[in-house]
């Protein structure tokens, strides 16, 4: 297993400032674990909590304001429970075979929605939609999906943000840490932990015929249908939004700031992801969440 998860015993691995905990069949890797070597250590330095997304077509954006809710749906990957999708801070969702539609209705919006204030079931360091395709590219198809879970508290995103990428920037940017930036526990343990560095190939791949960037982003499951009044953000929509009056009376309404990319009736769908990203990270530097 290589998800990260409080364990009643452990080691303290002296000199590294890294706690390692350990299971009986693997070993678990958690860095900074509540705070022991805050002030010590590099690794003990985690950047700030950073907002879900929560990506819908246009053609539902003005329906999801004007009811401040996000609802769940049946996922029929998780025996039918009703879930509600997030992903931690990057606007990665998409529908593959959409992407290539001019359809305006089609075209994303982006919900920002403060992560402190929404129940979390699950957490998975990729799609886990995406589950039986990574097993033929990189993960083993001898183990389970809930192998790869992070404990669904956001501590432990962060975490997991910091041995990985290294800091909030980096995991934005998709920029795993290879080699020798990875924390000295990690790279040690790769070699002998298959599903760790499994794992690690994964969200380093470049192979984009196949995956794309969801197997880099953290995806949150939430049991629950979330009002977004006092928790929505911002959101990012296509500039013909910007004179919507329905769509203005709504912002004013709640107090909101929206970000407006680009919109070229002659792109696709998949030829503005770019531009999405790029007013995401805005509104981050805006807030000084990087």
């Amino acid at each position: 297993m290589v998800y990260i998860q409080l364990q009643q015993s452990y080691t303290i691995l002296k000199g590294e400032g890294i706690l390692l905990l350990r299971e009986k069949w693997d070993i678990v890797v958690v860095l900074d674990f509540l705070n022991i070597y805050a002030g010590l250590d590099e690794c003990a330095k985690l950047d700030k909590v950073l907002p879900l997304v929560h990506t819908a077509p246009s053609r539902y954006a003005m329906k999801i304001l004007k009811g401040m809710k996000l609802k769940r749906s049946v996922c029929n990957a998780f025996n039918g429970e009703k879930l509600l999708y997030f992903f931690y801070a990057r606007p990665a969702y998409r529908k593959i075979e959409l992407d290539t539609s001019k359809d305006k209705s089609l075209f994303p919006v982006v919900f920002l929605v403060d992560s402190k204030h929404i129940d979390i079931k699950r957490v998975y360091p990729f799609d886990s939609g995406a589950y039986s395709i990574y097993t033929k590219t990189h993960l083993s198809d001898f183990g389970n999906r809930s192998d790869y879970e992070i404990l669904n508290q956001l501590r432990y995103i962060q975490l997991y943000i910091k041995a990985i990428f290294g800091n909030n920037q980096r995991y934005y940017d998709g920029l795993c840490n290879l080699g020798s930036e990875l924390p000295d526990i990690v790279s040690s343990q790769r070699e002998v932990k298959h599903d760790l560095d499994n794992l690690l190939n994964l969200i380093a791949s470049a192979n984009r015929a196949e995956i794309d960037d969801r197997c880099m982003t953290v995806e949150v499951q939430s049991p629950v249908d979330c009002k977004l009044s006092g928790k929505l953000l911002s959101v990012v929509v296509p500039s013909f939004y910007q004179n919507d009056q329905d769509f203005l009376k709504l912002m004013k309404k709640y107090g909101i700031t929206p970000k407006y990319y680009k919109y070229f009736p002659r792109h696709r769908v998949n030829e503005v992801l770019g531009a999405v990203f790029s007013k995401v990270e805005e509104f981050y530097r805006d807030n000084n969440y990087f």
